[in-house]
């Protein structure tokens, strides 16, 4: 292959003038653009541009354009079309390669900024809590052009795309649970785009809901937990004793969150007239945040949560009552914030405060108890009952709507007793 120094005027006189020899010859118009003129016998001629335009590593590639005197007539019309494709990738970050493909697409009317919301809308409408949802497609468009069109990603080249400026840069940066969450949730919005008639379904990105290849190497990430016999000999002293400065209150609400087994923003949200008497349960409803159950399951009796007034937790709720008896919530708080109850950051402020961090924190509370009922014998079923887990496998979910009110006390006893005999003092 040989390149000519000097620059070539696109017009046809002066590409009809260049003869093939015995090599592949290059002649360049600038700007990237080349007249490829390949070696004789044959007498083929083809535009080739050469950019670094939307590549992630800024490494040159080559994109064919056309063919002289069967794509174009005319080296001006190449290169106008060159210069387009250059301000296209310019603008969109977008490989040039992806062009033509892209190009002969039939166009959505819908914006990927438009998508993003119309998708944030019908979760709103789904689960209590959009805040993770909303923040992470936000975190999207910060690598994303939302002015897309959501039929600009289809195919194998809107998969590359994702991948090289969503997915990567996490990755680059560390952060492989979060790139794989972006995988998962931007194939929730394609998904949902397609369900809606937004592109069709054959334009989808391609593979998104596949593994890509980092995610087969990471393991399980969990809440940080400790193993029994330190939970035991460190743990349960240090939170006993209550050395930190976070106060009785937050020292109440991690023991809360240790025998209740529940999530910890439902924790604090935890009001006195959840009580049944009759029952000597306290029965947390369905809409509360901390159970995680879809909007549809709001104020059904069947999805509420049970959880049964052992002599331990007694002790506890006597304490709190002391603090806040005359109070709506047993965790209220007179500090300002958004809820007039402590916030759920609190009681994991305490475990730092403890040494814990990284160790041990509030929802990790939940895997040394199901751990620790296991090895008792426990069936794990019941155990995720006990934790408010949702029963959303197999068949018998639709049939299955029994309380187990007595299977959960003894549950929530032997752990309490577990508790107690190593150590916790309440």
């Amino acid at each position: 292959m040989s390149k000519q120094k000097d620059k070539l005027k696109p017009t046809k006189t002066a590409v009809q003038k260049i003869k093939p020899n015995n090599s592949e010859q290059w002649f360049s118009f600038g700007g990237g653009f080349y007249l490829v003129v390949a070696k004789a016998p044959s007498t083929s001629k083809r535009f080739v541009g050469a950019t670094t335009i939307g590549h992630p590593e800024n490494k040159t590639y080559k994109v064919p354009l056309g063919i002289w005197e069967k794509d174009f007539d005319n080296p001006q019309d190449a290169l106008n079309k060159w210069n387009e494709m250059k301000s296209w990738g310019k603008e969109n970050n977008r490989d040039l390669r992806d062009f033509s493909k892209i190009a002969a697409i039939p166009k959505s009317t819908k914006t990927v900024r438009e998508v993003f919301e119309d998708f944030r809308k019908q979760k709103e409408t789904q689960v209590t809590d959009i805040t993770t949802i909303k923040n992470r497609l936000n975190h999207i468009l910060k690598y994303l052009n939302g002015d897309l069109l959501i039929t600009d990603f289809a195919g194998n080249a809107g998969r590359r795309y994702l991948i090289e400026t969503v997915i990567n840069p996490k990755i680059y940066e560390g952060k492989e649970y979060t790139a794989m969450r972006f995988r998962r949730l931007l194939n929730q919005v394609f998904n949902h785009a397609s369900n809606e008639a937004f592109l069709e379904p054959n334009l989808l990105p391609y593979g998104l809901d596949k593994q890509l290849l980092f995610e087969t190497q990471l393991t399980t990430k969990s809440h940080p937990h400790l193993e029994w016999e330190q939970f035991r000999d460190d743990f349960l002293p240090k939170v006993s004793m209550n050395e930190s400065g976070s106060g009785r209150l937050a020292n109440l609400a991690v023991k809360a969150s240790m025998l209740t087994l529940i999530r910890v923003s439902t924790v604090v949200q935890w009001k006195w007239d959840w009580y049944d008497p009759e029952l000597n349960y306290w029965i947390i409803p369905s809409n509360i945040k901390g159970l995680k159950r879809y909007k549809k399951f709001h104020n059904n009796e069947e999805y509420n949560h049970y959880i049964p007034h052992t002599p331990q937790l007694e002790v506890l709720m006597d304490y709190l009552h002391q603090i806040n008896g005359n109070k709506e919530y047993a965790f209220f708080s007179c500090h300002k914030g958004n809820n007039p109850y402590m916030s759920a950051t609190t009681p994991n402020d305490q475990l730092k405060q403890l040494g814990f961090q990284g160790l041990q924190d509030i929802h990790g509370l939940r895997h040394v108890a199901s751990t620790a009922l296991a090895e008792a014998g426990y069936e794990e079923g019941m155990i995720g009952k006990c934790l408010g887990q949702k029963n959303n496998g197999g068949v018998m979910k639709h049939y299955n709507k029994a309380k187990y009110l007595e299977q959960r006390r003894e549950i929530n006893e032997k752990w309490h007793s577990l508790l107690i005999e190593n150590g916790l003092r309440i």
